[in-house]
């Protein structure tokens, strides 16, 4: 319904500034593909869903240079006689024919204008037109004395046309609806509309630069059930409980979830609950989560293979799963840029009854519970992408270079690594080669408390000064340098020592480190200084620091010095308290309550928040699908949608 040129056309969107948005970098650059606008919209309620669309269109066509416009462009004139260009294909849209009316063709078309300008009164518009002979001319009028009386487009309008109406199927809708469209096609092709049709449409509260605030919030809806609707046709595919012909789709049970996690209640109660907003019989039972997850989906590959089915592990599935958002998410530009990582482990405690499936931690308090569920989570801390990459349980403590290991390939596959961190906690060989696969030479680990080299370390370096040992026995070839960084440092020197000058007469064994927890505080033994303290400083003892362990941080690398200096460790690697932010999220704001002793039950749980964790970050990072809006939604508000997308009937 273009009233000039071509009727295909591509408009750049604009925004306004967002304060909530300065976090997350260029939001409006992030979208994949283009936004397709097809007119006549195949309803009015998609036409006004996208007015903020059809006012970016305004903007651009009316900037457009060249436009030859037959009259100003200023809200009279041209506005009327393009409304009037539209008439017939509107009504034709919606079904409507002048014809079958015993008013004639010209008055009809006169109310219609009528309708589409949105005269203040009736009086005003009637003798507006009077004064503009190209627009009675437009209607089949001569001149102004050819126009009906006043009254008689009162009556035509108030009685005649009402009853008109009235007698035809779906007429008063239907003329209705052609008016909105005859607007939305004159003013999406640059033409300016009347004061009172802004108003009335809000066509001013969207002009660019953007605004979302003025998006009237059922529109801000919609756009994020259009998300969960494309992350749900999307992302969940690989997930099945392998059933023939379910009446229960894997949709609603994700809704299960969604719900426990939102109203705080167990999958078992959540039918009780939520029936009071949604159809009982679209909610799924709790049961069915303890008899498809508990009983007929193998944990993980390995036993698979041991119950000799092909069913689809958990762990397959959801590693399929997030390999699915994160392709998405790709696609939105998420991975155009080098990312950081992190490998953390999550804890669940459990006051259950004490058995394997749970690893044991110092206890804090004597009545502490010590028994945890816990878990190896891979994620990435950059806040422009804090996707988690994946999860797996830790039956023991030695599965977790296993774990890291079976996580890699996600990583190889999406993500350019610019550096990998992980806390102190059961640093061994095996975890740091897991370490090498993912970021070569790029990783740097908090040093546990190991007494040998890394106290040592900690203590003999001075004040000011980084502690350097280029080659630390770590179970592990070629061994990895140890760094000690300054907490409160300008401009530190470099003090390099060698592993074998720092050790201690009563050396512990390193290769058989799995926790700093292992190793008790006990008597230091008193020894010479380091051959290197006594070559740099003439009394080693008089210099600050020395003697203190409290003053640096120690950590594991393979990056050397000084080409990559302390400073470029130490500070980078606070950035890895964002897993534990994510770690956060995934337990406190999208986990589902399972009480369950089941390790199934459990690993389940937990992806299904890594899930509902990672569409929260791509809502929250690019412009939503089929409306193109930036969203600033919280957990509750996302766990509402889904419900909403998955509980509903339509």
């Amino acid at each position: 319904m273009s009233t000039r040129g071509e009727s295909e056309y591509t408009a750049p969107t604009k925004y306004d500034d967002y304060p909530g948005k300065a976090d997350y970098g260029s939001v409006t650059t992030r979208f994949e593909g283009e936004i397709e606008l097809i007119h006549p919209a195949p309803d009015i309620e998609t036409l006004l869903r996208t007015t903020h669309l059809t006012a970016q269109l305004h903007q651009y066509n009316r900037a457009q240079h060249g436009r030859d416009w037959s009259f100003p462009n200023d809200g009279t004139t041209l506005y009327d006689v393009a409304i009037l260009d539209v008439i017939d294909k509107v009504v034709e849209v919606e079904g409507l024919s002048p014809d079958s009316l015993e008013i004639s063709t010209r008055r009809f078309k006169l109310l219609f204008l009528k309708e589409a300008r949105q005269p203040r009164t009736l009086t005003a518009f009637y003798t507006d037109l009077k004064n503009f002979p190209s627009v009675l001319a437009k209607l089949g009028y001569s001149d102004a004395s050819d126009l009906p009386s006043y009254e008689t487009v009162r009556i035509e309008l108030k009685k005649n046309l009402p009853e008109e109406l009235a007698d035809l199927e779906r007429g008063q809708e239907a003329f209705k609806a052609a008016v909105i469209r005859a607007i939305y096609a004159v003013f999406r092709n640059g033409i300016k509309v009347p004061e009172s049709v802004s108003e009335k449409y809000r066509f001013d509260a969207v002009a660019p630069p953007l605004y979302e605030r003025a998006i009237p919030r059922s529109i801000e809806q919609d756009a994020l059930r259009n998300w969960v609707q494309l992350l749900l046709d999307e992302t969940i595919n690989p997930l099945t409980f392998h059933r023939d012909k379910p009446r229960i789709s894997i949709e609603q049970y994700l809704g299960l979830f969604a719900a426990s996690a939102f109203s705080g209640c167990g999958v078992q109660t959540v039918a009780n609950t939520f029936d009071y907003v949604y159809q009982r019989e679209m909610i799924p039972k709790g049961s069915g989560v303890g008899k498809y997850i508990r009983n007929d989906l193998p944990l993980n590959a390995s036993q698979a293979a041991l119950e000799n089915t092909e069913k689809h592990a958990i762990t397959k599935q959801f590693d399929a799963v997030h390999r699915e958002t994160l392709k998405l998410a790709d696609q939105y530009g998420f991975f155009s840029e080098d990312r950081s990582l992190a490998v953390d482990l999550y804890r669940i405690e459990w006051n259950g009854v004490e058995n394997d499936l749970t690893i044991n931690r110092p206890p804090k308090s004597e009545n502490d519970n010590r028994s945890q569920w816990t878990y190896a989570v891979f994620g990435i801390i950059d806040t422009e992408a804090r996707f988690t990459l994946g999860a797996r349980w830790l039956p023991e403590k030695s599965a977790y270079p296993r774990a890291v290991n079976q996580l890699t390939p996600i990583s190889n596959d999406f993500v350019d690594v610019k550096a990998l961190y992980a806390d102190s906690e059961l640093i061994s060989g095996a975890l740091i080669n897991a370490f090498r696969r993912i970021a070569d030479s790029s990783w740097a680990v908090r040093a546990p408390n190991e007494k040998t080299v890394i106290t040592p370390l900690k203590e003999y370096t001075p004040e000011n000064h980084i502690g350097y040992v280029p080659a630390v026995s770590w179970n592990t070839t070629p061994s990895p340098a140890a760094v000690a960084y300054p907490y409160d440092s300008s401009n530190p020197s470099i003090v390099e020592f060698t592993a074998h000058e720092l050790k201690r007469n009563d050396p512990v064994d390193t290769k058989s480190q799995t926790d700093f927890s292992d190793f008790d505080d006990r008597e230091e033994t008193p020894g010479s200084f380091p051959s290197t303290l006594t070559k740099t400083f003439d009394d080693p003892e008089s210099v600050p620091g020395v003697g203190n362990g409290s003053t640096h941080a120690v950590y594991l690398t393979d990056r050397s010095l000084p080409e990559r200096s302390g400073e470029g460790i130490h500070f980078p690697y606070y950035q890895r308290w964002a897993i534990e932010e994510s770690i956060n999220q995934i337990s406190n704001d999208f986990m589902p309550i399972i009480h369950s002793g089941n390790e199934n039950l459990r690993l389940y749980g937990v992806n299904v928040a890594i899930l509902f964790q990672n569409w929260h970050t791509l809502i929250n990072r690019a412009l939503s699908p089929e409306l193109g809006l930036r969203r600033n939604v919280t957990h509750q508000e996302l766990l509402m949608a889904i419900l909403d997308v998955t509980f509903s009937t339509s």
